[in-house]
């Protein structure tokens, strides 16, 4: 393939609607649906990706289940990542989890930390909105203090923030189960990433799809903010400015 995001971004969204259409509880269908997530995994390593960070879906899902879901796919498939020279880290709300989990994750990341390969992130209470709004209470507080000037606050200051600061800035933000939302991944820093919107319901998510919106990833001009005339001709795009009306 010719050109291949740097980071990829899935949003894991439909394995409850895939439960009700197969007939299964929903212990069937997240297990279905860790089972597509290494699948996934191999299949973006196997393709030459450098970044994958998988984010849940806001499904309604009982948080007790789905922790012990999680430590059963840590389980299962954990020892196969590491061979595979995967490094693998945990963004978002880590301490949300039980102790049990955060110590199988903490391992995860230990032991794969001197992979050469992919790096897989998975998101973990995660919400983009909220992880704005910490950073924004956390600047704030620095304002007040008068360890900050206001006008030093930047885009750049706001991501050395952000629990995703390890993680390049995602080019394309994929979201399964026939949904054309983004619901909450990555609000910041998908500022200018590449959409694709699969039908796919999360369990049936597989290494064709995830070529197909890669191909189609490829034939998009990527502007990052700029004007497809501004893309062609190398100028800058016009620098974002404040609204000049404001509540505050």
């Amino acid at each position: 393939m010719k050109r291949l995001p740097n980071h990829v971004a899935i949003v894991m969204e439909g394995c409850v609607d895939w439960t009700q259409r197969c007939g299964q509880d929903l212990k069937g269908g997240l297990l279905a649906g860790a089972r597509a997530a290494y699948e996934t995994i191999t299949a973006a390593q196997d393709l030459g990706l450098r970044y994958l960070t998988l984010l849940p879906g806001k499904e309604h899902i009982d948080p007790e289940l789905a922790w012990r879901m999680l430590s059963e796919s840590l389980r299962t498939y954990g020892d196969e990542l590491r061979r595979r020279g995967l490094r693998f880290c945990a963004v978002g709300d880590v301490m949300s989890a039980p102790e049990p989990v955060r110590r199988q994750l903490a391992a995860l990341r230990a032991t794969s930390a001197g992979g050469a390969g992919m790096q897989v992130s998975l998101a973990l209470g995660y919400s983009g909105r909220g992880d704005v709004v910490r950073v924004a209470r956390q600047l704030a507080v620095a304002v007040a203090a008068g360890r900050l000037l206001p006008e030093a606050i930047t885009p750049e200051s706001i991501q050395r923030l952000l629990a995703t600061v390890s993680l390049p800035e995602p080019d394309l933000i994929i979201r399964t189960g026939g949904g054309r939302r983004l619901v909450d991944a990555l609000t910041f820093e998908g500022a200018y990433a590449e959409l694709f919107f699969s039908t796919a319901l999360w369990p049936d998510f597989t290494a064709a799809e995830l070529q197909r919106a890669l191909l189609d990833y490829a034939q998009r001009e990527r502007r990052f903010g700029k004007i497809s005339e501004q893309v062609q001709s190398g100028l800058a795009a016009v620098p974002w400015q404040p609204s000049l009306v404001s509540p505050l």
